[in-house]
């Protein structure tokens, strides 16, 4: 027997089977037609549909650009030594931007939840936070007064990253501390 007589028997034995699997499956098939006016109430459904916000689109952009901005100064590999220092400095003084900002954010949050039973976790938390920004005081006076390095800037991001995260630590807590303190009420009526 040759190759091209093995490959078509194998074939025919193929589309045996398929031909089997439709024989059994006969009478099974869904043949039904959607009812009528179907197409137009899609299209109304589909028009219907709320496009994505009008900020949307010029957010996206400008996120894309400050991307882009960002990994050409990051990559530039043609620049001096002080333009990258520079660069580098503003790039820390963003970054810093970027974090502080959540941080007070995340800090205004925290004070709404300010309550008799969440007074004492946030007057702990405050503290801690208190400690935390001393840490981050110091580290910025050595990026000062020593210029800046891998080692200076991680740690000040670090620091900034765990101060945001104590932050939603606490957070959570507060927020779980009602949560039950709302169930005991609920149980007690």
């Amino acid at each position: 027997m040759t190759l091209r007589q093995i490959k078509q028997a194998a074939m025919k034995k193929e589309n045996d089977s398929i031909d089997n699997l439709f024989a059994q499956l006969d009478g099974q098939w869904d043949l039904y037609e959607p009812s009528r006016g179907h197409s137009g109430r899609f299209l109304d459904k589909q028009a219907r549909k709320k496009s994505k916000p009008a900020y949307m689109k010029p957010l996206a952009i400008a996120a894309t650009v400050v991307l882009l901005f960002g990994l050409f100064t990051f990559y530039d590999k043609g620049s001096s030594r002080p333009q990258q220092l520079a660069e580098m400095s503003k790039q820390t003084r963003e970054t810093d931007s970027v974090f502080t900002s959540i941080i007070k954010y995340e800090m205004a949050r925290m004070k709404t939840k300010d309550s008799e039973l969440n007074k004492p976790i946030i007057q702990d938390a405050l503290v801690q936070l208190k400690a935390m920004d001393a840490d981050y005081d110091k580290i910025k006076s050595d990026l000062a007064k020593g210029g800046e390095n891998k080692q200076l800037i991680h740690a000040l991001v670090a620091n900034l990253k765990t101060q945001i995260s104590f932050l939603d630590n606490v957070l959570s807590r507060l927020e779980a501390n009602e949560q039950l303190n709302t169930d005991k009420n609920e149980n007690v009526m």
